[in-house]
């Protein structure tokens, strides 16, 4: 994907990332960078080190989405809450988990 985007856009993700008004997509293109990976391995690096276990996000969408593909498969949506307001920052870095 970031070979894809890079062939488009003939340009470093990381200088392109300011950029990008949408939060999703900064952040995903973030991640695929070699910057990206590093910062997302240390956490969970650091987590396993502290011994630091996950919790479960609740879930506050759980449900079939009916539609004319209805016939021939099934679409879910399901959506967990947010573990903090972090989620709304304009950081490239942030991370679900």
């Amino acid at each position: 994907m970031l070979d894809k985007y890079l062939f488009n856009h003939k340009a470093d993700p990381l200088l392109q990332i300011g950029n990008i008004q949408d939060k999703s997509e900064k952040r995903l293109l973030y991640f695929a960078t070699q910057e990206g990976f590093e910062s997302f391995f240390k956490r969970l690096v650091f987590s396993l080190k502290n011994n630091i276990k996950a919790t479960q996000p609740k879930c506050i969408l759980d449900l079939e989405v009916e539609g004319p593909w209805s016939n021939y498969t099934t679409v879910w949506r399901y959506l967990f809450a947010a573990n903090s307001k972090l989620y709304l920052c304009d950081s490239a870095d942030y991370f679900l988990f």
